[in-house]
C-alpha cells in the first residue's frame, strides 16, 4: 500500500512509469506482430497502430508527467489534487486497451479517439488558466502546442477509415511533437546547463536559450509539417526540411560553451537536437535526390524525442523524486550504447538485403535502453528517499 501511495504524489512517478512500461510492452507487441506475423490488425493496421502508440501515446504519458510537474514550479502554484492524476491516467490507460480491443471489436477505436481526446483537453483545463494567471505569461506556448497536439489527434483518429491519409496526419503530428520538445528543452536546459557551468566555475556566459532562433526552428519545422502533409509531393518540402535542419543547427550555437558540453546531462539534450537536425536533413536530401520522404529521416526524428523522453524520466524523475542526478557513469554509457544501436533502424532502409535483421537489432536496442531506464529509475518512482 505504501508503494502504491507513492505513485500518485507526483504526477511525474506515475505517468513516467507509465511511460517506460508502454515502451517495452508496445515495442513487444509490435516486434510480434514485425517478425513472428502474430495476428493484429486494429483499424489502419499494425503500422499505424505502431506510429500513433509511439508518437502519442509514449509521448503522451511523458508529456503529462512533465507538464503537471512543472507547470506548478513554473507559477509557485499547488500540485494538481491526486484524484486528477487517477482519472488522467485512466483516460491514458483507456485509450490504450481500446485501440488494441479495435483488433477484434472495431468501432472500439472510437472509445480511444474519446479517451485520447478526452485526456488532452483535461490536461489543458488543469493547466492552461494557471499559465495565464502567470503574470509574466511567458510559458503560454506549452498549452499552444498542446492545443495543436489535440487537433492533429483528432484528425489522426478522423482519417482512420483511409490509411493512407492517416499516414500523412502523422508527419503533423511529428511535427508537433518536435515543437513541444523545443519548448521543453529550452525550459530543462536552462537549469541543466548553467548549473553545469556554476560546478565547473566556467568563464564562459551563463548559458541563454535565445527565443528567436528557437521561434525560427518551430516556424520551419511547422511550415514542414503542414506543407507534407497537405501537399506530400511537392517540391518544396525537401528545401523546408533542410531548412527547419539549418535553423535547429542555428540553436545550437547557443550550446557552444567548451568542455561543459562533456557533463553526462548536458550531452544528452545537445545530442538530441543534433538528431533533430539529423532526421530534418536526411528528410531534405532524400527529397531532393528521390522525390520521396524518407522513413530514415522520420526514425532520426522519433531517436531524438525517445533520447529527449529517457533523459526528462531521468532527470526529471530522479530531481523532483528527492533522489538527485544518478551520477555513475555506467548510466550514461550503457544508454548510449543502446540509443545508438537504434540508429541501426534509421539505415537500415539504405541497406535492402539487411533490412530485417538490422530491423531486429533497431528494436533490440529500444528495449535495451529502456529496461536500463527501468532499472535505474524503479527506485526513484517507487519510493521515497529515506
Amino acid at each position: 500500500m505504501k508503494t502504491v501511495s507513492t505513485l500518485w504524489d507526483s504526477p511525474h512517478r506515475i505517468f513516467f512509469l507509465l511511460t517506460i512500461i508502454w515502451a517495452l510492452l508496445s515495442m513487444l507487441l509490435w516486434g510480434l506482430t514485425l517478425f513472428l506475423s502474430v495476428p493484429f490488425n486494429p483499424p489502419g493496421g499494425p503500422l499505424l497502430w505502431h506510429i500513433h502508440e509511439f508518437l502519442f501515446a509514449l509521448s503522451g504519458a511523458a508529456i503529462i508527467g512533465f507538464m503537471l510537474t512543472a507547470v506548478p514550479e513554473f507559477t509557485s502554484t499547488e500540485p494538481v489534487n491526486y484524484v486528477w492524476l487517477k482519472r488522467l491516467a485512466g483516460l491514458w490507460l483507456a485509450g490504450r486497451v481500446a485501440y488494441i480491443t479495435a483488433h477484434w471489436l472495431t468501432p472500439a477505436i472510437w472509445l480511444a479517439a474519446m479517451a485520447d481526446t478526452l485526456m488532452l483537453i483535461t490536461l489543458l483545463t488543469l493547466t492552461t488558466p494557471v499559465l495565464w494567471q502567470d503574470l509574466t505569461r511567458k510559458h503560454l506556448s506549452l498549452p499552444l502546442a498542446l492545443l495543436l497536439l489535440l487537433i492533429v489527434n483528432v484528425m489522426f483518429y478522423y482519417e482512420l477509415p483511409h490509411p493512407g491519409r492517416a499516414l500523412q496526419s502523422t508527419h503533423l503530428l511529428m511535427g508537433t511533437l518536435m515543437i513541444l520538445l523545443l519548448l521543453a528543452l529550452a525550459r530543462i536546459s536552462m537549469s541543466m546547463v548553467n548549473s553545469a557551468l556554476e560546478e565547473k566555475q566556467a568563464e564562459a556566459e551563463p548559458y541563454l536559450a535565445r527565443p528567436p532562433r528557437r521561434q525560427l526552428a518551430i516556424i520551419c519545422i511547422l511550415l514542414f509539417s503542414v506543407c507534407s502533409w497537405y501537399f506530400p509531393a511537392a517540391g518544396i518540402n525537401a528545401w523546408l526540411a533542410l531548412a527547419a535542419a539549418a535553423a535547429i543547427l542555428n540553436i545550437l550555437n547557443d550550446w557552444h560553451l567548451g568542455r561543459v558540453l562533456l557533463r553526462r546531462w548536458v550531452l544528452l539534450p545537445y545530442c538530441t537536437l543534433w538528431l533533430m537536425a539529423a532526421g530534418y536533413a536526411q528528410l531534405g536530401i532524400s527529397g531532393l535526390l528521390y522525390g520521396s520522404v524518407s522513413s530514415g529521416g522520420q526514425h532520426l526524428l522519433a531517436a531524438a524525442l525517445m533520447t529527449a523522453i529517457i533523459y526528462v524520466v531521468l532527470v526529471a524523475g530522479g530531481v523532483h523524486s528527492g533522489w538527485g542526478l544518478d551520477e555513475r557513469k555506467r548510466v550514461i554509457i550503457l544508454i548510449a550504447t543502446a540509443l545508438l544501436l537504434l540508429q541501426l533502424r534509421a539505415l537500415a532502409p539504405l541497406v535492402p538485403a539487411a533490412y530485417y535483421p538490422l530491423l531486429a537489432i533497431a528494436a533490440g536496442g529500444w528495449m535495451l535502453s529502456w529496461l536500463l531506464v527501468l532499472t535505474i529509475s524503479w527506485r526513484t518512482l517507487w519510493q521515497r528517499p529515506a
